[in-house]
């Protein structure tokens, strides 16, 4: 059987179990809610025929269910997360001294079946050094619950590119770091945000992921190298490997900009963590001065002002700061929306999308910046249209449709 079909049927396997936990969980969810709201109501009802220590229990229990929920919640949101791409990773690894080898999928999130069976390790578990560490040959992993130090050999490995449920492309590689599946990835990135690298995490970066260390650390680089995304991707680990004792609150990240913020604020949530607090620089400095000291501090248009000499940098702030300016900002908004907005028909497998219909959804989106609007425009047009198109063309769909 070759790789590309044991992998399949794997998927397969996969994606049923994942929707099958899925709904049992919002079954579950939507059972338990009913009951709690049920018993909460009973409570109060109750509460002057009750004795205080049996409604003490009750109170107790209800809260109980409540958090059951939440969680059921969190497990759900999860698997939402993965059901489209469950695993990237791939490695056959047999342990020194048994004959049989094991097949390890590596994904963003681990699943475990109620018979303890390993579907996906999380890439932040020991394991999972055996794919970015270790070509393929001798390689190991160290398991701290066991304090033991498991070796062995690397028989296989690659990268599986799974999109929409559908293997797209597997990457095979004999060494590390896999630079074939990190161009691939960098090919098809279109995203305006900053996505998790968990798939692409190469070995240097890695080891300062999984640095053991409990001093600082100075991540350095150029522009563009990684440095934010290795220190999101260090969190996360951190939040997964000190389950129970960190949580995300224990962080802050100093952001330079609001831009910034949103730029980065998906990834950790990519990964099934809690985006941590952040704060800009700004921020910061007015949390600490005293309100005698904000009060006296200059408005930022008043002191550039104030310190500027030059005549004509003057002349122009002075201009821009006027208000005739923002009316005339506001009508070129409006003629772009009135003049650029010129669609034609979009041809589907089983049909066309007439200009009337494109133009009452733009309307409907008008209130949004410009380039939000083509994008929610292009995802509800592609809602629209996409049972037409197999799912192997979803991705090239929608960009056309963009």
């Amino acid at each position: 059987m070759t790789i590309l079909i044991q992998e399949k049927h794997y998927l397969k396997r996969l994606a049923k179990y994942i929707h099958n936990r899925k709904n049992k969980l919002i079954a579950e969810f939507a059972d338990r809610n009913q009951k709690t709201i049920n018993d909460k109501r009973d409570i109060y009802q109750t509460i002057s025929t009750n004795d205080l220590a049996d409604l003490a229990f009750r109170r107790t229990e209800n809260e109980k269910s409540i958090i059951r929920m939440e969680d059921n919640q969190k497990e759900i949101l999860k698997l939402q997360a993965i059901e489209d791409s469950p695993y990237f990773g791939y490695v056959e690894f047999c342990e020194d001294g048994e004959s049989e080898t094991e097949s390890i999928h590596i994904g963003f999130q681990g699943i475990t079946t109620s018979q303890y069976e390993f579907l996906i390790y999380d890439w932040r578990t020991p394991i999972a050094s055996l794919y970015y560490d270790y070509p393929v040959g001798r390689a190991s992993f160290f398991v701290p619950s066991v304090n033991n130090k498991i070796s062995g050999l690397n028989k296989y490995k690659a990268q599986i590119i799974i999109k929409d449920q559908i293997i797209q492309k597997i990457l095979p590689t004999t060494d590390t770091p896999n630079e074939d599946a990190l161009l691939y990835e960098l090919q098809h990135s279109t995203s305006s945000k900053m996505k998790n690298i968990v798939s692409t995490i190469q070995k240097e970066q890695n080891d300062i992921i999984r640095l053991e260390t409990g001093k600082d650390i100075v991540i350095q680089g150029v522009a563009g190298s990684g440095k934010t995304s290795v220190a999101l991707h260090r969190i996360a680990y951190l939040l997964f490997k000190k389950r129970g004792t960190l949580n995300a609150e224990n962080f802050l990240l100093l952001a330079p900009s609001k831009d910034f913020t949103e730029y980065i604020n998906n990834v950790l949530p990519e990964m099934g963590e809690d985006m941590i607090p952040v704060k800009q620089l700004d921020d910061i400095a007015l949390d600490n001065l005293t309100n005698s000291w904000k009060k006296k501090s200059e408005a930022k248009s008043e002191y550039i002002y104030r310190i500027n000499h030059d005549r004509q940098y003057r002349k122009r702030y002075i201009g821009k700061s006027n208000q005739d300016v923002i009316k005339i900002m506001k009508q070129f908004k409006e003629t772009i929306d009135e003049i650029n907005f010129n669609p034609q028909e979009i041809k589907t497998p089983t049909g066309m999308i007439d200009i009337d219909q494109i133009n009452y959804l733009h309307n409907q989106v008008k209130g949004l910046p410009i380039r939000e609007r083509i994008k929610v425009l292009t995802n509800i047009l592609f809602e629209k249209t996409k049972m037409n198109y197999p799912k192997s063309k979803h991705a090239e769909s929608r960009a056309q449709l963009k």
